[in-house]
């Protein structure tokens, strides 16, 4: 993240029967650290890939 390549927040959310879902605390970690706008970009950055857009 210090150098800015990381562009989404994703998550392996399938089978959260054996394994723990931790997206909040991933975002809350980024916004901790990068600020509530590098958030928000990933998650724009997250609707245009599911919307076939470019980022």
């Amino acid at each position: 993240m210090d150098q800015e390549s990381i562009h989404i927040v994703g998550s392996d959310a399938h089978n959260t029967s054996n394994r723990n879902f931790h997206i909040k605390e991933a975002y809350d970690y980024i916004e901790e650290t990068k600020g509530i706008d590098t958030v928000n970009q990933m998650k724009d950055n997250a609707q245009k890939i599911l919307n076939n857009d470019e980022i």
